[in-house]
C-alpha cells in the first residue's frame, strides 16, 4: 500500500481524538538592548547551572540590526518588540530546529513553509556574526553536537565555506548513511574516503558524549563497542537500558549491531537475561536493510490494476445487492405458489430464487477476489493460491447454475438445490479464510510500519536532546509505545497460530478465537498510535521536523523456537492459554467465562494445569 508516514498518522487520528499535549518549555533568554551596553552585554539563561553566553557588538551593523531587519522583511506586520524578542532568543542557538520553534512562538500565523526558509537565512546571519565576534559566543565547557560537528568538519576540510558547515551541522543527529549523503551534497568536490571518515568521526564523537552523560562508569572496551552504533541506537541503550550497556563487552560487533536495531520492548526483556542467554536469543534475530518504499510491500500493484480492482469490487457489491433483492422477492413468490398449490409456478420461482442465491455466492467471491487483487501486503504466491481457489469455487457455482437452468421437475430442482447448499457450506469457510487473510495482511503491515516508526522516533528524541530539550517524558511515551507494539505482536502471533490450525479443517470456535485475538492486536495498535500522535505533536511543538529522510530502514525478523509448544485445539482454558502464550491463571483473569476457568477464578487449583500442552 502506498501509504506515507503522514497518512498513517492522519488515519489513526480519525479513529480516536487525541487530547491536547502540553507544550514543551523553552529557554527565553533575556538580554539588554541598551546601545551603550551593547559592546559587553550579558545574556541570562533560564537554566540556573548553564554559564551565560556573552553578546558583543562590533560597531556599525550588529547581528541584532540585521536580524530585526530580516524579521520585518519576512513578517511586515510584526511589531518591534516581537522582532527584538525573537532575535534575542535566536542569537543563542545554532540550531535551525530551535529557530523554527521560536518562529512558531512569536509568529504563529506564519505560512507552513516559511519557518524553514526564514530560519536558514537567520542562521546565516548567526554564522556571519560569529565571524566578526557579533553573535553569541558559548563559554560552556560542554560541547554541543553543532560544535563537535563543526570542529571535525573544519579539521577534515580546512577552509570549508562557513555557510555550508553551518547548514550541514545544523541537521543535528543523523545516521552515518544520512550523514554521508548530506555531506556529499554540501561538499561534492571531496573524496568519498574523506566524507566517510568524517561522518564516522562526527557520529562517534556524539555517541561518546551520550555514553559519558548516561553511564560514565563504562570501561574503555564497553565504550568502544557502543560507539560503533548509530547515535540514536547508543542513546536508546545507554539512557533506557544501561544494564545492557554494562554487558556489552561480552558480545561481538555483529551482536552489538543487532542489539542496536532492536526495539525498546525487546531490549527491556533482554536486560533481564544473562549475556549467554542474550547471545542465544540474538541467533534467532535477523536484520534486513531495505529501501523504505519497499519495506512494507510484498508485491507491486500498479495504479491501473488498483483502479481495475476497485471498479470490480464496486460492481460486485452492486450485483450482490441486486441479487439479494431478487432472491427475497422470488423466495416470497415461491412460498405463495406452494401455498396456492400451483406446482408449475413453484418450480419456476424455486429455480429463480436458487439462481439468485448462486449469484450472491459468486458476487461474494468476486468481492473478496477484488480485495486480494488490490492488496500489496500479501505475497505473490499467497495471492495466486487464493485466486486459484476462488476461481475454482466460482466455476463450481457456475456449473450448478447451468444444472439448475436445465432442471424441469420438482425432484430435479430439489436435487440441484441440495448440491447448491452443500457447495455453499464448502465455499463459506474458504470465503471467510480469504477475507480474513486480507485483513491479517493489513494488520501485519501496520505492525511492521509501527516497528520502523519506533526507529525514527528514537532518532527524533536523540535530535531533540541534542537541541537541549529534556526528553525524559518523551522517552516514557516511546517506551509505552514499544510495549503496546510488542503486546500486539504477541497477540497477532497467537492469532496466526490458531488461524493456521483452523483454516483448512474448519473449526468454528478456533477460527472465531483467532479473529478475536487479531482484533485485540489491532486495538493495541490503535492505542500505540494514539501515543504516537501525541508524541509527534509534541515534537512538532518543540520545533523539530518529523519527516524521515532516511532512504533505508531495518526490518527485524525472529525465527520460531526450535522446540515450539504444540497447543491442543479445544476451546478450554488450558488450550487457549497455551495458544495465547499465557499462564492459565492470567488467561482466566482476562477471560473468566472460558470453559475450565471456574477453578482458577475461584482460586481452587486442582490437578495439573499444563495438561493441555504437548511438547513437540
Amino acid at each position: 500500500m502506498k501509504k506515507t508516514y503522514a497518512l498513517l498518522v492522519m488515519a489513526l487520528m480519525a479513529m480516536s481524538l487525541v487530547p491536547g499535549a502540553t507544550a514543551v518549555n523553552t529557554d527565553n533568554a533575556l538580554v539588554s538592548t541598551n546601545a551603550a551596553d551593547a559592546s559587553n552585554t550579558t545574556v541570562t539563561s533560564g537554566d540556573d547551572d548553564t554559564p551565560a553566553p556573552v553578546l558583543t557588538n562590533n560597531g556599525d551593523s550588529t547581528f541584532y540590526d540585521a536580524c530585526v531587519s530580516r524579521v520585518h522583511q519576512e513578517f511586515p506586520a510584526a511589531d518591534d518588540d516581537r522582532a527584538v524578542r525573537f532575535c534575542r532568543k535566536v542569537a543563542g542557538t545554532a540550531a535551525v530546529a530551535r529557530c523554527k520553534q521560536y518562529v512558531r512562538e512569536e509568529f504563529p500565523h506564519a505560512a507552513a513553509g516559511k519557518p524553514l526558509a526564514f530560519c536558514n537565512a537567520v542562521m546565516g546571519l548567526v554564522v556571519a556574526a560569529d565571524d566578526t565576534a557579533e553573535a553569541v559566543t558559548a563559554v560552556s565547557s560542554t560541547k554541543t553536537h553543532y560544535e563537535r560537528c563543526k570542529e571535525v568538519l573544519l579539521d577534515e576540510f580546512p577552509g570549508a565555506d562557513e555557510q555550508r558547515v553551518h547548514r550541514f551541522c545544523g541537521l543535528k543527529t543523523m545516521t552515518r548513511n544520512t550523514c554521508v549523503r548530506h555531506l556529499r551534497s554540501e561538499f561534492p568536490d571531496k573524496e568519498d574516503a574523506n566524507i566517510v571518515r568524517t561522518c564516522n568521526q562526527i557520529t562517534t564523537a556524539v555517541a561518546a558524549a551520550a555514553i559519558e552523560s548516561n553511564v560514565p562508569s563504562l570501561t574503555a572496551e564497553q565504550r568502544a563497542r557502543l560507539e560503533k552504533l548509530e547515535i540514536a541506537e547508543v542513546r536508546k541503550i545507554v539512557a533506557n537500558h544501561p544494564k545492557i550497556a554494562r554487558k556489552i563487552a561480552a558480545f561481538t560487533n555483529a551482536e552489538v549491531e543487532k542489539l542496536g536495531k532492536l526495539d525498546r520492548a525487546r531490549l527491556k526483556v533482554y536486560a533481564g537475561k544473562t549475556p549467554e542467554e542474550i547471545k542465544e536469543a540474538l541467533k534467532k534475530v535477523h536484520v534486513t536493510r531495505v529501501k523504505k518504499e519497499e519495506a512494507f510491500r510484498k508485491r507491486v500493484v500498479s495504479e491501473e490494476r488498483l483502479r481495475a480492482a476497485e471498479k470490480k469490487y464496486h460492481n460486485a457489491v452492486r450485483h450482490y445487492n441486486a441479487a439479494k433483492d431478487d432472491f427475497v422477492e422470488q423466495k416470497r413468490a415461491w412460498e405463495e405458489a406452494v401455498e396456492a398449490g400451483d406446482e408449475a409456478a413453484a418450480i419456476e420461482h424455486a429455480k429463480a430464487y436458487l439462481g439468485h442465491a448462486v449469484d450472491m455466492v459468486i458476487e461474494s467471491l468476486e468481492k473478496v477476489r477484488a480485495k486480494i487483487e488490490a492488496n500489496d501486503d500479501m505475497a505473490e504466491e499467497d495471492v495466486a493460491e487464493a485466486l486459484a481457489d476462488i476461481d475454482e469455487k466460482i466455476s463450481t457455482m457456475a456449473s450448478l447454475q447451468e444444472e439448475l437452468e436445465a432442471a424441469e421437475t420438482k425432484e430435479a430442482v430439489k436435487a440441484v438445490g441440495k448440491k447448491i447448499l452443500a457447495a455453499w457450506e464448502r465455499t463459506k469457510h474458504r470465503l471467510h479464510v480469504h477475507a480474513e487473510k486480507v485483513v491479517r495482511s493489513q494488520v501485519g503491515e501496520i505492525m511492521s510500519r509501527s516497528e520502523v516508526l519506533e526507529q525514527h522516533l528514537d532518532r527524533l528524541l536523540a535530535k531533540m536532546e541534542e537541541g537541549g530539550i529534556d526528553v525524559s517524558d518523551y522517552d516514557g511515551k516511546l517506551e509505552l509505545f514499544s510495549e503496546k507494539i510488542a503486546d500486539a505482536r504477541e497477540k497477532f502471533k497467537a492469532s496466526e497460530d490458531l488461524f493456521e490450525q483452523a483454516k483448512d479443517e474448519y473449526d468454528r470456535d478456533a477460527f472465531q478465537r483467532s479473529k478475536e485475538l487479531a482484533r485485540e492486536a489491532h486495538d493495541l495498535l490503535k492505542e500505540a498510535h494514539q501515543i504516537l500522535v501525541e508524541l509527534v505533536r509534541d515534537v512538532k511543538q518543540a520545533g523539530f521536523d518529523v519527516d524521515d529522510d532516511e532512504e533505508y530502514v531495518e526490518v527485524i525478523e525472529e525465527d520460531e523456537d526450535d522446540e515450539a509448544v504444540v497447543c491442543c485445539m479445544a476451546m478450554t482454558a488450558e488450550c487457549l492459554a497455551c495458544v495465547a502464550g499465557e499462564d492459565v491463571e492470567d488467561y482466566c483473569a482476562d477471560h473468566p467465562e472460558t470453559a475450565g476457568c471456574d477453578e482458577y477464578v475461584e482460586g481452587e487449583e486442582e490437578g495439573n494445569d499444563t495438561g493441555g500442552n504437548e511438547t513437540a
